[in-house]
């Protein structure tokens, strides 16, 4: 009987060391994220599901902080050469590793081939595709997670204000969001807007087709002016001005900050992530609204441009070894998989990738199951086409982007504080932002 539990007891370790070895032996891939909260975890299941449905690569999962702290973290890593595999980095740092040229980063559109990894192309939703490719269309960085602006709004007190459909044009929006103000009972904020500059600047510009960046916001050549053509800019701002003195529209604050007073029934519509969905249905306590983001007519032809995104991808970073990129090829080709693009959107809210999984998802009821959110896809995918040579609608390539946006807050936040006009803050943003773009050409010319 001994020698039996001591036969089990050497099998046991004999298993221990054995799986321990060929836990040493798959080839290490490391993957910086800027995924924090419920998001990591979710995240973290994945990468973990990855590494369990295969024994050659063992992606690692390391959470670095904010956005901004993991694209510091990354270009640190760069110059020391400890750079990881892979890195997530969001929306307004993608010119920054652009610039850095193929000599920090690798294609992702030429892993996929050196490692003889598929790769369907026009499967990717066009908007997620365009925003992380350069200007002949070569995929940089594979689009994760991706989101883009919609409009929320509180049914109760649309019936409540007697208000039967949502607003399609700004004048609708305006003449609304006055009516909520106006009703008795209802609140004293009639509409808001999270993430002010990507909705009311970057959004407003694809939607509309009217650059924010010359060169087609950075995508034909690098822009060197801010705001070429202002004026509908300033229309949308004194819009927003005239609301913001009656209540009709009241600016909350930088990134989501207007996001809770929506929620707890303070204000009567939001402008937010599609994103926010989850969050917004599982934590308000009325019936929730959800419609694309509006437009001005005369802009557009009463035809919308689409919306471009917004979120991160991830970037495969050069030195490694051809081992970690076919771990690489393997692991993006996962994520961006048809299960794992619907699972990941069923518990984020963030809009699936591709068309096929966008199909994959429908199949499984979620649309009908959540109402509302079939607006971001249908936002993002509208089929009107920019006329050549003038297409606004793909995305935003402008150098330094973050210290853009910083500068268009330090402006509308002056002329909503009553300090400056709606055409002084489209002046003060136009010669910022431009100097801005010149500091950065300057640098990296």
């Amino acid at each position: 009987m001994k020698k039996m539990r001591m036969s089990k007891a050497v099998l046991l370790v004999a298993s221990l060391i054995s799986t321990s070895a060929m836990a040493q032996e798959r080839t290490q891939i490391p993957f910086w994220n800027a995924m924090t909260g419920s998001l990591q975890t979710t995240l973290q299941k994945i990468v973990t599901e990855f590494n369990q449905s295969q024994d050659k690569y063992q992606v690692i999962s390391v959470p670095k902080g904010s956005y901004e702290s993991t694209l510091t973290a990354t270009i640190a890593s760069v110059r020391s050469h400890t750079s990881p595999v892979l890195t997530q980095v969001y929306d307004a740092g993608t010119v920054t590793m652009m610039s850095a040229g193929d000599r920090v980063y690798y294609p992702v559109q030429q892993l996929f081939k050196n490692t003889d990894t598929p790769l369907n192309k026009d499967n990717f939703i066009p908007a997620t595709r365009s925003y992380y490719s350069n200007g002949a269309g070569e995929m940089l960085s594979m689009p994760f997670n991706s989101s883009t602006p919609v409009l929320y709004y509180n049914k109760d007190w649309f019936k409540k204000a007697g208000i039967t459909q949502a607003p399609k044009t700004w004048q609708e929006f305006k003449q609304d969001a006055q009516k909520l103000v106006d009703v008795k009972g209802a609140p004293q904020c009639g509409s808001t807007t999270a993430w002010f500059m990507w909705a009311m600047f970057e959004n407003f510009s694809a939607i509309q087709n009217i650059p924010y960046g010359n060169n087609e916001n950075g995508f034909s050549g690098n822009s060197t002016e801010l705001l070429p053509k202002p004026n509908y800019f300033i229309k949308q701002l004194t819009l927003l001005n005239d609301m913001n003195k009656t209540h009709a529209f009241q600016y909350k604050g930088r990134d989501s900050a207007a996001t809770s007073y929506f929620q707890n029934g303070s204000c009567g519509m939001l402008i937010d992530s599609s994103g926010s969905y989850g969050q917004l249905k599982n934590g308000s306590k009325f019936n929730l609204g959800v419609t694309s983001l509006p437009y001005w007519p005369n802009a557009v032809d009463n035809k919308p441009y689409k919306g471009i995104i917004g979120g991160a991808s991830i970037w495969a970073l050069k030195g490694h070894s051809q081992a970690q990129y076919q771990g690489a090829a393997a692991f993006l080709k996962f994520l961006t998989s048809d299960k794992i693009q619907a699972q990941w959107a069923k518990a984020t809210g963030y809009v699936t990738v591709t068309k096929s999984a966008e199909k994959y998802l429908a199949n499984t009821g979620f649309f009908k199951a959540n109402p509302g959110t079939k607006v971001a896809y249908d936002q993002l995918s509208r089929d009107r086409v920019a006329p050549k040579g003038d297409d606004n609608s793909r995305g935003m390539h402008l150098g330094f982007d973050p210290e853009i946006r910083d500068a268009g807050y330090n402006a509308i936040e002056s002329m909503f504080q009553g300090n400056i006009t709606p055409t002084q803050a489209i002046e003060q943003l136009k010669s910022k932002g431009t100097k801005i773009l010149q500091q950065f050409n300057s640098i990296n010319s």
